[in-house]
């Protein structure tokens, strides 16, 4: 059982996910999870692996973004359509329902002021949404969601988006994580080390290919 003195002293290097979510969650026996310094290529035979980034924000410097042909606000109740429609439009493998997205403001760690909606100033259409967690026990913004629509890239979205998230931090916060697929080909990770988040840790998780398309 980790604690949260222990937790604090090294949230990325020792889970691979949030503390909270960690109390929650149930590994499948079959399942490895990993860190890259316990790392062998036997490890991952039979297996098939995939390598997660974690990376953390001392919360130091988190200054306000800067927009350019479009504005961010807070998300309202109303957009939670939009916002599922964003995510699964984002992805080619992965889907949510409005329920599972709505099951997220039932959390203790929900943070209505930590979800945004990017929007054109043109006429109002949706960019991007960013959903983020707030730990309140360890002091910890967990960046959960970061979408911006494929047309809408490279327009400096999902970087005014981080930086908002970070700019808005709720007193008491101490830091912040985020996660995400390595090998992602719209490099989530270069993005975050440009919002100043650092760390070197990786983690393995490893599902039987048995069983597995």
């Amino acid at each position: 059982m980790v604690t949260p003195e222990e937790y604090v002293l090294n949230p990325c290097g020792m889970l691979s996910v949030p503390l909270w979510k960690w109390r929650q969650i149930q590994v499948p026996p079959t399942m490895r999870i990993v860190h890259e310094r316990d790392y062998r290529a036997e490890l991952a035979v039979g297996f098939r692996d995939t390598v997660y980034f974690r990376l953390m924000h001392d919360l130091h410097k988190t200054p306000a973004p800067v927009t350019s042909g479009f504005t961010l606000r807070t998300a309202k109740d109303s957009d939670l359509p939009r916002i599922v429609s964003i995510i699964n439009r984002s992805y080619d493998d992965l889907r949510v329902t409005t329920e599972e997205v709505l099951s997220y403001t039932k959390r203790t760690v929900y943070a209505p002021g930590l979800w945004l909606m990017a929007v054109e100033m043109s006429d109002g259409s949706p960019m991007g949404c960013a959903l983020a967690d707030y730990d309140r026990e360890i002091g910890e913004i967990c960046l959960e969601w970061i979408q911006v629509l494929p047309r809408y890239r490279r327009r400096g979205v999902g970087t005014a988006m981080v930086q908002e998230l970070l700019h808005r931090k709720p007193e008491g916060a101490k830091f912040a994580t985020v996660s995400g697929s390595v090998k992602n080909p719209t490099s989530p990770e270069a993005l975050y080390r440009h919002c100043g988040f650092t760390g070197q840790d990786y983690w393995h998780i490893m599902t039987p290919l048995e069983g597995l398309p």
